[in-house]
């Protein structure tokens, strides 16, 4: 079983690019390197990402279902670094801080019933009558109010090593990536790095996840199914390096996508 990479020259920006998707259906992106208009030291690059479920035909009638958890973008450069404070997707935590706490208070109110138990309460409370103190007869209240907590996610998040996490938020029912995460969106921008003798600058972006990332379940008309766990590993580990656009050594990290863009001074 192999996957067949879909490969695409362009010519534009500052040089020709070079994209090749293993699984187009399951994560596609490219990349265009640009002049920036604000300076002519620097130049832009912006990224368009797709990523969903993708269905794969393999030996004996076998249909493999393909979805990702979490995808990483890495950016590889030579002669050129990422321009200060130009990332997409970049936490900055403030230097002040300041500290919302979630506040839940109770307030109970006891009084002495009279003349019977006619008892009269608002609905939104909960009333206890004790007996217990003989011929007196008491009835407490109790009522909570409470703050609601807000939760925020960032789908692209800028980490080191000139990587970016891709990621849905913990608390939705899809636990896969399903949707256009980048839409010609400026991940970064690059200015030259000074390197003696290198006039080539490259700037290459790769797309790729660890195989326990992966979502990877077999459906055939045959009688297939997995004979034990290890069995089921040793299938999802092949998978994974079928579908793995890298040529080399499979290490549990498979590479979907590349775009790479080169160009001269």
């Amino acid at each position: 079983m192999s996957a067949s990479a879909d490969e695409a020259t362009r010519t534009g920006g500052w040089g020709v690019c070079l994209d090749i998707n293993s699984v187009p259906e399951l994560v596609e992106f490219t990349m265009v390197v640009s002049k920036s208009n604000e300076s002519l030291e620097e130049g832009n690059v912006n990224v368009d990402l797709r990523v969903g479920p993708a269905l794969v035909e393999g030996p004996d009638d076998l249909t493999i279902s393909v979805s990702v958890k979490r995808l990483i973008l890495s950016l590889d450069l030579a002669g050129l670094k990422i321009a200060p404070g130009s990332r997409f997707g970049e936490l900055l935590k403030p230097n002040t801080e300041i500290q919302e706490r979630s506040v839940t208070s109770e307030t109970t109110v006891e009084s002495e019933l009279k003349g019977g138990l006619g008892v009269k309460l608002d609905a939104t409370i909960v009333p206890q009558v004790d007996f217990s103190t003989g011929g007196r007869r008491t009835a407490k209240t109790t009522s909570s109010t409470s703050s609601t907590e807000r939760l925020t996610h960032t789908r692209v998040r800028a980490r080191g090593n000139q990587t970016w996490d891709v990621t849905e938020p913990p608390w939705e029912e899809t636990k896969y990536l399903d949707a256009t995460y980048l839409n010609n969106d400026l991940l970064c921008k690059v200015k030259v790095h000074l390197q003696k003798g290198a006039n080539t600058r490259i700037v290459q972006l790769t797309a790729f996840a660890k195989q326990k990332e992966l979502i990877i379940s077999t459906k055939s008309k045959s009688a297939f199914g997995f004979r034990s766990t290890n069995h089921e590993r040793l299938m999802k580990v092949l998978i994974g390096k079928a579908l793995s656009a890298s040529g080399g050594k499979y290490n549990g990290i498979v590479t979907f996508s590349s775009s790479e863009v080169e160009f001269e001074d």
